[in-house]
């Protein structure tokens, strides 16, 4: 995470920091802060389809798990709720 202070501006600094960290420093924010957080990756961000979508292409690699690779819709038909 990122603590911006002055964006825009000749004096904007920019200090990245861990989260735990944010409640522990006096004076770090004032009118001019903000924090940035950045966007998870997809696989990290399991709750997302494009998170099932990477952890399928994965699995699916040549890399990957090699019973996943060989699954289709028909084999998979008599598991499906």
């Amino acid at each position: 995470m990122s603590v911006v202070r002055a964006a825009g501006l000749p004096e904007q600094h920019v200090e990245t920091l861990p989260l735990e960290a944010i409640d522990r420093r006096d004076g770090l924010f004032d009118h001019l802060a903000c924090l940035y957080l950045p966007a998870l990756a997809p696989e990290a961000n399991l709750r997302s389809f494009d998170g099932l979508r990477a952890i399928s292409h994965r699995l699916r690699s040549p890399d990957g798990c090699p019973w996943d690779r060989e699954q289709t819709h028909a084999t998979l038909k008599p598991f499906r709720l």
